[in-house]
């Protein structure tokens, strides 16, 4: 797969280049949930159900949700999970919460304006979509070739086995190494400050996102830096 640093063949495809841009997922290119399509205010009831997914998740599975994200549980386990303890609390679930959950992870929004602008910079850094995600974004993410091609690589979570912030070095010392490059010549684009100062502490670059003037003028910086 093209974007897999594990592809060693499509790399060669690609200019080698002194740079590269990790820039994250959720937070900067797109704040669609999982679940999305049930939090539509015209289905109702599913927007309530939503909500609860979304609460029994990320508060009372919280430990669950980052085995998931470092891949150590996978979509099933979590539905799964998740559906127990809701039928436990007597709610009645007759929907395919994995089926959907994998469906609207091929249709997740996002920022089209910024990634457009992000295009104009592959002529002389690597672009790379470096997000804290789940095995169902990563699967989700080939079958949407309109957003896929805008990446050279991706590095994911899931398939890392840790978070950015746990280790800078498990996530991107590994394609720094098998690229040629050091951290010096790298920028971080991220919307958690914690992931940043990670990111600098290991000697590289890095910018807190909040829209495209909080990002434009360290990346034009950065591109220009010898």
């Amino acid at each position: 797969m093209k974007l897999k640093q594990s592809d060693k063949k499509s790399q060669t495809l690609l200019p080698l280049l002194s740079k590269v841009v990790f820039v994250d997922w959720h937070g900067v290119l797109s704040d669609t949930p999982f679940w999305h399509s049930m939090r539509h205010k015209r289905l109702g009831p599913g927007f309530n159900f939503a909500e609860k997914i979304s609460e029994e998740l990320f508060v009372n599975r919280a430990d669950l949700v980052a085995d998931w994200m470092r891949g150590k549980a996978s979509s099933d386990d979590v539905v799964t999970a998740m559906r127990n303890g809701l039928s436990q609390e007597g709610q009645v679930i007759e929907i395919d919460l994995l089926e959907k959950l994998k469906r609207d992870c091929k249709f997740m929004n996002y920022d089209r304006g910024l990634l457009g602008k992000l295009q104009t910079i592959r002529s002389s850094a690597y672009l790379t979509l470096a997000t804290d995600n789940m095995d169902c974004f990563v699967e989700a993410l080939p079958k949407r070739p309109s957003l896929y091609r805008h990446f050279d690589f991706v590095l994911s979570s899931s398939e890392l086995g840790v978070l950015k912030k746990e280790s800078v070095e498990t996530f991107f010392g590994d394609w720094l190494h098998a690229h040629g490059l050091s951290y010096s010549q790298a920028l971080l684009i991220d919307d958690r400050n914690d992931n940043c100062d990670a990111f600098r502490s290991a000697g590289g670059h890095a910018t807190v996102y909040s829209g495209w003037e909080s990002i434009r003028r360290d990346l034009t910086l950065f591109l220009n830096l010898d």
